[in-house]
């Protein structure tokens, strides 16, 4: 056999072994395997009701079309009308990547569009959107591993213990917001977070953890 040979048999073994672990991947995450995913339903805050996001701004979760759609609210406080939005879109082809900025207040912000009035107050917006690799079982698969799908949410500090050495916390940034949907299901819930605290629930503060940082360092690192 010449070198150009095994160069085309080589060839032809990485294409057909690509396409079984293609194949494979999305027959681990079809429809069938995924409606089995055990799943909390519905859990604290009314969708979309959040904030400068009661805006219309997105659309409600519920009317989403992707496979799966994770969503994470970020306040700049807990009164603030100052708020950053991750969103992570799944297809069986690609991972699409949301980072939403919007500003509420009297004025507009340099880089910023304005999208509507609250008031007096005109309502900011920043857009960033990438493609990133990967497809809708990536995203399954980092959220799966984080028990995402049940994991409880926490609206009280009193779950958290103080940290050694803190004398003083400031809840004025302490709380994040999730949606997810996964097919035809729909959740959403709250969870309190500060530096001078820790979650009694050790196991529920790693995943959390985890999940946020992979959604900022994805989106982060990609943005241009």
């Amino acid at each position: 056999m010449n070198l150009i040979s095994k160069n085309v048999l080589l060839l032809m073994v990485s294409v057909i072994y690509s396409i079984n672990a293609y194949s494979q991947n999305l027959k681990d995450c079809s429809f069938e395997n995924l409606s089995k995913t055990k799943f909390y339903p519905d859990s604290m805050l009314q969708f979309n009701s959040y904030n400068t996001f009661r805006y219309d701004i997105i659309a409600n979760i519920k009317n989403s079309k992707y496979p799966i759609e994770l969503r994470y609210y970020c306040p700049k406080g807990n009164y603030s009308k100052t708020t950053n939005a991750y969103i992570l879109r799944g297809t069986k082809d690609s991972l699409i990547a949301t980072k939403l900025e919007t500003y509420v207040l009297i004025g507009s912000v340099p880089g910023f569009t304005v999208v509507g009035k609250d008031h007096n107050e005109s309502i900011n917006l920043k857009r960033t959107q990438i493609c990133l690799k990967g497809n809708y079982c990536d995203l399954y698969d980092v959220l799966s591993k984080n028990n995402f799908f049940t994991i409880r949410g926490s609206t009280q500090l009193k779950e958290f213990n103080k940290k050694k050495n803190v004398e003083h916390y400031n809840d004025s940034g302490s709380q994040a917001y999730f949606e997810i949907k996964l097919w035809g299901k729909v959740r959403n819930f709250i969870y309190d977070y500060d530096p001078g605290w820790t979650d009694s629930d050790i196991k529920r503060g790693e995943n959390i953890h985890q999940i946020i940082e992979y959604l900022i360092t994805n989106i982060k690192d990609n943005v241009k």
